[in-house]
């Protein structure tokens, strides 16, 4: 329709308005695509209100459309006040359903499972439910009225809790949606109990699954390619100034199949009250109705899109009409089927046409098979028409083969499209395969942005990311990929194009949303579009996670670098803080100058031979600098004192542990050295001091200072006596080991000296 009119289509697919997010998280970020149409970019808008918004109430859904204005607008679904609606006749076909459960198979017990609340169309639903079977004067069970609200997974789990609770008592389930009734069927599969040998199930909608699946489901076709036409031609007056109806309604129609316990076939539209005897040839009643026939088969062709030349379908009808009608004089059905061969050949070219097929072949017997009583002599247009059907069976088969195989292609290059790139991380690589692998996909034009500046959604700016059209990749430049993201493209893009239409998908992970794709619209081809979509999304947000974390990661690292850097700043300036300590110390002690030196190299090196951590190895160092930085508060006539020291005076000299504590707990070292300091004359025993601590009590740290101070203080000179050499260091851990000194410390020390020849360093 927008094809013949020479419109430009853009279709914005979103989810479901006010669906919680625990329920699907995609929705509700999809939605943003709701917010992208303004009346700078569109002319008119059809509103699919009846899909995206059966959840909304009355207030709520005309606050959403007024968010529209002033762009002239068409509900479809739903009856908004001020805007014209287009509306399916639910009454019609649910009536045909009931009837034809009630009437062909005698079911008087019924289990329905209705829509949401706030939809007309499932208020309609169940309203023609309670007045048919008050009609046939069977009473409704409230108690079997569920709670569907359109979903597959509802609608199973309300069937389950209903037979789980005993109640099985009834002959048939007749769901609102045939998404609702899969999920009975699923239910019921699950107890063990057979569609229809001991329930039937009917739906509503005839969804592509619906004809395919076992047993096919008997159900209500609603005419959505009429809605459609029918939605553009009110919105096209509308926008020319014309006066338009409030409501237009189309008809729904029973779609009979075997989930309601027929046997398979087609539904043979007869009358049940023939007019009686023939009073006309059949050639004579065929032939008064024949321009009337004619013009009804033409109306059905023109609800194939792909008929664009009213010529060529007046000829199409015609040459069928003709036939048939010579059929009927010369009562040899040969020519007709092979006419009727033909036909199907140009016309049936894919499963959304089986109805529209199946209609024709109806107009062209029904004023026979409604008007004539069937005799022996007239039973060959009863087996025309089966062998016209049965035609029809065969090239739904045939069709059905090539769309499996077809299936089966593109599923096969979905999933490699799908492995390439969700390992690819690179921007370049990623644009390079996504174009290589569209052809497999039999896709000629395509388009990928990503929100680049500003909000996303409409009102920031986007970057064209991938331009795909004729079946190759454009080339983009940096000066032309820029946009405000509510255009969709780059303005050029619109330029060279006589007439377009897109579906707009949103790019979204969960409720990250990044982007969004334009493809060119194509019936055939929406649900490879959305597969594809996903993917894309997936491998996209892969691709951007990476990218953050590399980005996050450079940033650590540069982090770590200048961290570093002040880390050694700090180092350098803690270590002349302490060079100038330990000058403090020697100066005022000279027999001991450089013992805190050599104690900490003969500490580092035995911390490191253990294979301690770098942060304890360097803790032990530093601590062995400063190890007896608290002898600065002993006078100096008792540090120098050549004779022997009274206990009163080492007594004073003990506390040159705690001094030290002090002095450097307050000081913020990377480091934990007061405790190290502290502790480093305490012994495994607990003879040690200033707190006699034992065993495991005394850090690790302290207990290597303490192997390399008494090693160092006994081979060294002191005022009070000569050196007593390595030897007799040694022998002192060595004897001691395990009782006073640390096992490990001690024996790395022994190693060190005896198999490493370790010297102290000389100042």
């Amino acid at each position: 329709m927008a094809a013949v009119n020479d419109i430009n289509l853009i279709c914005y697919e979103g989810g479901v308005l006010d669906r919680a997010k625990e329920a699907d998280m995609h929705d509700a970020s999809r939605n943003i695509m709701f917010s992208f149409p303004d009346a700078a970019i569109v002319d008119g808008l059809i509103l699919f209100l009846g899909t995206i918004a059966h959840r909304l109430s009355d207030e709520r859904l005309k606050a959403f459309c007024e968010g529209y204005t002033p762009i002239p607008m068409v509900s479809v679904g739903r009856s908004i006040d001020g805007i014209p609606s287009v509306l399916v006749d639910n009454k019609h076909g649910m009536k045909e359903i009931l009837y034809h459960l009630i009437d062909e198979h005698s079911y008087r017990r019924f289990v329905f499972i209705k829509g949401t609340e706030h939809d007309r169309d499932a208020q309609d639903r169940l309203t023609v439910f309670r007045d048919t079977l008050a009609s046939r004067n069977i009473p409704v069970d409230e108690s079997l009225i569920l709670d569907g609200e359109y979903y597959t997974t509802t609608a199973e789990k309300e069937v389950r809790k209903l037979i789980e609770g005993g109640r099985t008592e009834f002959d048939a389930i007749v769901s609102a949606s045939d998404d609702m009734a899969f999920g009975a069927i699923t239910a019921l599969r699950s107890f063990e109990f057979n569609v229809p040998g001991n329930y039937a199930v009917t739906g509503f909608d005839d969804l592509k699954n619906s004809s395919v699946m076992t047993p096919p489901l008997t159900t209500v076709r609603q005419p959505l390619r009429e809605v459609g036409i029918t939605a553009l031609t009110v919105l096209l007056d509308r926008i020319a100034g014309k006066k338009v109806p409030s409501e237009t309604f189309v008809q729904t129609k029973a779609v009979i199949r075997q989930s309601c316990g027929c046997t398979f076939g087609y539904y043979i539209p007869y009358n049940k009250e023939k007019t009686g005897e023939r009073t006309l040839t059949l050639t004579a009643l065929f032939d008064k109705k024949k321009t009337a026939i004619k013009q009804n088969i033409i109306g059905h062709l023109r609800r194939l899109y792909f008929f664009r030349d009213e010529a060529e379908m007046r000829t199409e009808a015609e040459r069928l009409v003709n036939q048939f009608s010579e059929m009927i004089g010369s009562e040899n059905p040969a020519a007709f089927l092979l006419a009727w061969d033909s036909f199907l050949r140009n016309v049936f070219r894919m499963m959304e046409t089986f109805y529209i097929i199946e209609a024709i072949l109806n107009e062209l017997f029904s004023v026979i098979l409604h008007n004539v009583t069937m005799d022996a002599s007239s039973q060959w247009i009863n087996e025309t028409w089966q062998e016209a059907s049965e035609r029809i069976e065969k090239k739904t088969a045939q069709i059905d083969k090539r769309i499996n195989f077809e299936r089966e292609q593109y599923n096969h290059a979905l999933n490699d499209i799908r492995d390439s790139l969700v390992v690819t991380m690179e921007e370049d690589e990623f644009i390079s395969i996504l174009s290589r692998k569209l052809a497999f996909l039999k896709i000629d034009e395509f388009y990928l942005s990503y929100y680049y500046e500003g909000p996303a959604g409409p009102d920031g700016i986007s970057r064209l990311l991938f331009a795909y059209k004729d079946s190759k990749r454009i080339d983009l430049h940096d000066d032309e990929v820029v946009f405000p993201s509510r255009g969709l493209l780059p303005q050029k893009f619109f330029q060279h194009k006589r007439r377009f239409a897109y579906l707009v998908h949103c790019l979204n992970y969960t409720d990250h949303i990044f982007g969004f794709t334009l493809f060119p619209f194509n019936i055939h081809q929406c649900g490879i579009y959305s597969n594809l979509r996903r993917i894309i999304s997936n491998a996209l947000y892969g691709s951007l996670i990476f990218r953050r974390s590399q980005m996050n990661k450079n940033k650590l690292e540069k982090q770590k670098k200048e961290l570093q850097l002040h880390l050694e700043k700090f180092r350098k300036a803690m270590a002349a803080f302490i060079n100038t300590l330990v000058k403090a110390i020697e100066t005022r002690d000279p027999f001991t100058a450089g013992h805190q030196r050599r104690v900490a190299d003969l500490a580092r090196r035995i911390a490191q031979e253990m294979n301690l951590p770098p942060d304890v190895i360097e803790t032990v160092r530093m601590a062995g600098i400063i190890h007896d930085l608290g002898k600065i508060y002993i006078p100096a006539d008792i540090l120098s004192k050549p004779g022997k020291i009274k206990d009163i005076e080492f007594d004073l000299i003990k506390t040159h542990p705690m001094m030290a504590y002090n002095i450097i707990k307050a000081i913020d070292f990377p480091w934990p050295i007061a405790e190290v300091v502290l502790q480093h004359h305490e012994r495994l025993n607990g003879s040690g001091y200033p707190r006699g601590l034992k065993d495991e009590d005394i850090n690790v740290p302290a207990r290597i200072i303490s192997v390399a101070d008494v090693v160092e203080a006994m081979a060294s000179r002191r005022p009070y006596r000569e050196a007593l050499g390595i030897d007799k260091a040694l022998e002192e851990v060595f004897n001691n080991k395990g009782i006073l000194y640390d096992n490990g410390a001690v024996d790395i020390c022994l190693e060190l000296f005896m198999k490493k020849n370790y010297t102290f360093i000389k100042e």
